[in-house]
């Protein structure tokens, strides 16, 4: 991990100083370091720098993009944390494997539909009178909703497409995405029971760690609610619980291997308390993240702890009791 923060520090300096000299030929300083932000987590200071820049460089938006991130032509990669992965062991992970090498490289580009609208070749007008488009800029305004999480943060729905027959998922070739193959609420449900059957007289355990999964892979067109976000995702979370199961984990007791569930960026551990072995698995799949997303990829702040009972997939898992039940608000809410 040392190593990787290391690696990650030096990327950073060195886009941050090419990108200094660059804006010194159009006469634009950069802003000086500050060790503390306070008040907005926004730092207006690098907005200004980095808008002048652009607006000085006359740059497209793209090009002006990965001169922020330091890709070039001998280092592509949109996210200098992450490397390519060595072959793994599983035939099964190979084509995970390749497509997510090419992801590292080069980001996830899209296939369009050969009837796909026109490139715009121009800049459209902007800070005109609203009164004159508005009717044009309503419809493509679609409205949104929010949802309640765990915590006092709230979710916004934003996930279907639009304007309708004219938006990106509708000009998106589906048939390029990756095959989706996740673990459902069921694969936890027969996890758990099959522990309990197994070691009916010994504790098991849920853990569900989230990883922090890189956004800045997308195509800049593509943005939220991109019909193949969650073929993506899936690429890393599989390459992830695949090194999880295949690293060993023995103990003295226990000579089986680790089992991986995982939904996206969602990864659940179950695993019976035996000597070290959730010990190990926790340093497992921290392992497994950080090699495949980099330093910053473990969410510590959903890095739950080790318990008998927690949530998967918004259910309510009980490995003492053996069960997976639907919570009540929710079962509540669906009557309503």
């Amino acid at each position: 991990m040392t190593t990787l923060k290391q690696l990650s520090e030096h990327c950073r300096t060195g886009i941050e100083q090419d990108l200094i000299a660059v804006a010194a030929t159009f006469g634009i300083a950069a802003p000086l370091k500050r060790t503390e932000q306070h008040g907005s987590l926004i730092d207006e200071e690098m907005v200004n720098f980095h808008s002048s820049l652009a607006i000085a460089s006359g740059k497209p938006l793209a090009n002006f993009v990965r001169l922020v991130r330091g890709q070039t032509a001998a280092d592509p990669r949109p996210n200098k944390d992450m490397y390519e992965l060595p072959r793994p062991k599983d035939p099964a992970l190979h084509e995970a494997w390749g497509r997510w090498n090419d992801v590292v490289q080069n980001g996830a580009s899209p296939e369009w539909l050969p009837n796909r609208p026109p490139r715009q070749t121009s800049r459209p007008r902007n800070h005109g009178p609203i009164y004159k488009p508005l009717p044009q800029v309503w419809r493509h305004i679609r409205k949104v909703g929010v949802v309640d999480k765990d915590d006092t943060d709230i979710r916004i729905i934003d996930d279907y497409s639009f304007p309708d027959g004219a938006s990106i998922n509708d000009f998106t070739d589906r048939s390029n995405l990756p095959v989706i193959s996740y673990s459902p609420p069921g694969d936890i449900a027969r996890r758990i029971f099959e522990l309990r059957r197994q070691y009916s007289n010994a504790r098991a355990y849920l853990r569900r760690p989230r990883a922090h999964v890189c956004i800045r892979h997308r195509w800049l067109a593509c943005g939220f609610g991109w019909c193949g976000s969650l073929a993506w995702y899936f690429l890393p979370g599989t390459l992830i619980n695949g090194l999880y199961e295949q690293t060993p984990c023995w103990t003295l007791a226990n000579l089986r291997t680790l089992k991986g569930l995982f939904w996206c960026d969602d990864h659940t551990c179950i695993e019976p308390e035996d000597e070290l072995r959730c010990f190990r698995a926790n340093l497992v799949l921290r392992r497994a993240m950080t090699t495949v997303l980099g330093p910053s990829a473990i969410n510590k702040r959903t890095f739950t702890e080790w318990s008998e009972c927690g949530k998967a997939l918004d259910l309510i898992c009980d490995t003492r009791n053996g069960t997976v039940t639907i919570p009540k608000e929710k079962i509540m809410k669906a009557e309503l």
